[in-house]
């Protein structure tokens, strides 16, 4: 019979309970099989009935039994937000792998806090089934978590400039990569020592690179701002959309932040050449929307 039926202070499957089974979690055979007592014990934590998983903890129950994917039932409390009973094992002692990768997921700030209050590292590997899941710090960028848990985060010890096992790109590849991702998460990671220059090591490029291919002026100026060699080249723009020469803002920061002027000039004849699509005909220069004073400034004898 399917449907709920009351169990002292908890609420379990009928047909799970009075079938003689081994319940298994997903389709994969490496997944643990869970017994009668560890499935009670599951389906309680996930509806909430804290004094039947206090009761159990008292006779002495495993908080620890694997779950799917790995987890515990602390990754059970976790996935439901039930902060009480969550706070209930880590008192009892449960395990915090991949605990804290589950609070990143579902954006719960205080989850985040109180399993760093208990000391869950934010460096951690996480594990899945078959493969192993980012460190934490780097997993709560993937999934673009708000401002408040990146901060939680580093003030808990993150690395800043830890490398992705994936893909090889550092916190700040991954921010500058990604539209999710505001320049307020770009400076944190700079203040707490992000290097702005690290090149990865699979494509060699930088976080500045990647910031170019957004256009996005105020993470470019965070990054110059932040120590960036720029006098030294111009390719890590070479990316920008041709618009950005039209503003005003961030060519007078390049020009200040540039010791050699004709980086600049490269710089925008570039970005002239990139839009009129490798085309070098004066007439169509002449009619980009390019203010006077950046016409006059970029030679066109370099172009055409």
């Amino acid at each position: 019979m399917n449907g709920y039926a009351e169990d002292g202070d908890y609420i379990v499957d009928t047909w799970l309970l009075d079938t003689d089974f081994s319940f298994e979690f997903g389709e994969h055979q490496d997944l643990p099989k869970l017994n009668k007592e560890q499935l009670r014990f599951i389906l309680a934590v996930k509806a909430g009935k804290i004094k039947y998983v206090a009761a159990k903890i008292a006779e002495g129950f495993d908080v620890n039994f694997c779950t799917a994917w790995r987890g515990n039932p602390l990754c059970t409390a976790i996935e439901n937000s039930r902060l009480d009973i969550a706070k209930l094992l880590l008192d009892s002692g449960a395990h915090t792998e991949n605990a804290l990768h589950l609070a990143c997921l579902r954006s719960n700030i205080d989850l985040v806090s109180m399993l760093l209050s208990y000391g869950a590292n934010p460096n951690a590997v996480g594990h899945g089934v078959g493969e192993d899941i980012p460190a934490c710090f780097i997993f709560a960028l993937h999934v673009a978590q708000p401002l408040t848990i990146v901060l939680k985060l580093i003030e808990a010890g993150a690395d800043v400039n830890a490398m992705c096992c994936q893909t090889l790109w550092t916190p700040l590849h991954l921010v500058c990569n990604s539209p999710a991702h505001s320049a307020d998460i770009v400076q944190a990671i700079l203040r707490a020592g992000g290097m702005a220059h690290h090149r990865d090591k699979h494509t060699g490029w930088t976080p500045l690179q990647h910031a170019a291919m957004r256009s996005d002026r105020k993470i470019i100026q965070l990054l110059i701002a932040a120590g960036y060699p720029i006098h030294r080249e111009v390719m890590p723009l070479k990316d920008l959309h041709p618009s950005l020469l039209s503003d005003l803002e961030l060519i007078n920061f390049l020009k200040q932040a540039w010791s050699n002027p004709y980086s600049l000039k490269k710089l925008c004849a570039a970005l002239i050449r990139k839009c009129l699509g490798g085309c070098k005909m004066q007439d169509k220069l002449l009619q980009l929307p390019l203010p006077k004073y950046l016409m006059k400034y970029v030679a066109l004898e370099v172009l055409l």
